[in-house]
């Protein structure tokens, strides 16, 4: 497994058995970021990815991507609603 936390092995690397997992978490927003710069998720998305020379250079071969539909049919919903009340007065 690779991380950007270097503090955790050499060059951010934490090798794993044969047996080993890795449970990915990055909450609500960013899970689906998480997922894409990993080769999870839509073609489209992945293609993006690998457009951006930072991100690419960590993603796997395009042969190990997985096509999932990571965000597919997700819509923000702001818990905020605002209104606008005007008032004019001479």
């Amino acid at each position: 497994m690779r991380t950007n936390d270097t503090s955790l092995g050499p060059n951010g690397i934490i090798p794993l058995t044969a047996n080993g997992r890795v449970v990915l978490s990055a909450g609500a927003y960013g899970t689906a970021r998480l997922l894409f710069q990993s080769g999870i998720g839509p073609s489209d998305m992945l293609a993006i990815v690998q457009q951006n020379p930072t991100y690419a250079a960590w993603l796997p071969d395009a042969s190990d991507f997985i096509n999932l539909p990571v965000g597919m049919n997700v819509s923000d919903n702001p818990s905020i609603n605002v209104r606008y009340i005007f008032v004019v007065s001479n």
